[in-house]
């Protein structure tokens, strides 16, 4: 391989290690969120019919994150965070291989 072709490879191995992270942190956002409205609602639920369940406000909360509290999201988000997890891994494994770090 010619010095531009290691060269070109080396940007390449960066820009996507780059864009990978940036795919996982707004992931990871997303998961937090999932997490702090499912937390909230998880310690709602058993509390029903007391009067410390605010339940429009918990209607609300879960109207707010529906999209993000489905499942089948949750599912493929997690898997998507595996993934880029994995990614990143491979990622940082070739730069360091290629003398970049």
């Amino acid at each position: 391989m010619s010095p531009d072709e290691q060269d070109a490879a080396v940007l390449r191995i960066v820009k996507d290690r780059a864009e990978a992270k940036r795919r996982r942190a707004l992931l990871e956002s997303e998961l937090q969120a999932a997490g702090k409205a499912l937390h909230v609602i998880s310690e709602a639920l058993p509390l029903l019919g007391s009067p410390v369940v605010n339940i429009p406000v918990l209607l609300k909360l879960i109207d707010e994150n529906a999209e993000l509290l489905a499942p089948s999201k949750l599912v493929q988000m997690m898997k998507e965070y595996a993934d880029l997890t994995t990614q990143i891994a491979d990622l940082d494994a070739s730069a360091k291989a290629a003398g970049f770090e």
